[in-house]
């Protein structure tokens, strides 16, 4: 079948899930889906921000916000 090229440099661009295309002898990474495909060119500006993980501080915030609100209801509700 031959080795299957890769259609975004993962070195300069942000890939998406890779699968083959055997007609074409391509895997294809590209991001988003068949209608929108958005390319993201990696700066060191944006990997800086994927590197402070921004996602996991915005989710245990929300999670520490909710058990003090948990706590507060149950505090009034015992009164």
């Amino acid at each position: 079948m031959g080795n299957f090229v890769l259609l975004i440099d993962s070195k300069l661009q942000y890939e998406g899930e890779s699968y083959p295309s055997r007609r074409h002898r391509v895997r294809n990474n590209l991001p988003g889906t068949r209608n929108f495909s958005p390319l993201i060119r990696k700066t060191g500006k944006l990997e800086k921000f994927i590197d402070k993980k921004l996602s996991e501080t915005a989710a245990t915030d929300i999670m520490r916000d909710s058990l003090n609100r948990l706590i507060r209801v149950f505090q009034h509700v015992s009164l």
